[in-house]
């Protein structure tokens, strides 16, 4: 009866964790000693697994998309008022400066620069 060594288990697990694969201990065990149906029950519940866990990671990945949306419509309108809010003061300034130069040229020191 061969013995299993529970370093190169999971020596093997780290390994196919590195690879990017992502296990559990039901399809981490070997299959070789199932039955076939029993094999492919046990895919079948892994595909289960697996399609259940994509379709929650995509609920997750649209109700972020969803807030990421909402966010980006806030900042722009931000923007925009932001926008007409420094044009205002650039109005405003422009205005203030003209009335300056006005009351100069109407002041006595203005003739003396004139």
């Amino acid at each position: 009866m061969p013995t299993h060594d529970s370093d190169s288990e999971s020596e093997n697990e780290d390994e196919e964790t590195a690879m990017g694969r992502i296990l559990t201990r039901s399809t981490a065990s070997s299959t070789v000693s199932m039955e076939q149906s029993e094999r492919l029950e046990a895919l079948e519940r892994h595909e289960r697994e697996l399609t259940r866990r994509l379709q929650e990671s995509e609920r997750t990945y649209q109700g972020k998309m969803a807030t990421y949306e909402d966010e980006i419509a806030m900042l722009e309108t931000r923007i925009e008022e932001l926008k007409d809010e420094v044009a205002q003061h650039l109005r405003d300034e422009k205005d203030l400066r003209s009335k300056e130069v006005k009351k100069f040229k109407s002041s006595p020191i203005a003739f003396n620069y004139l």
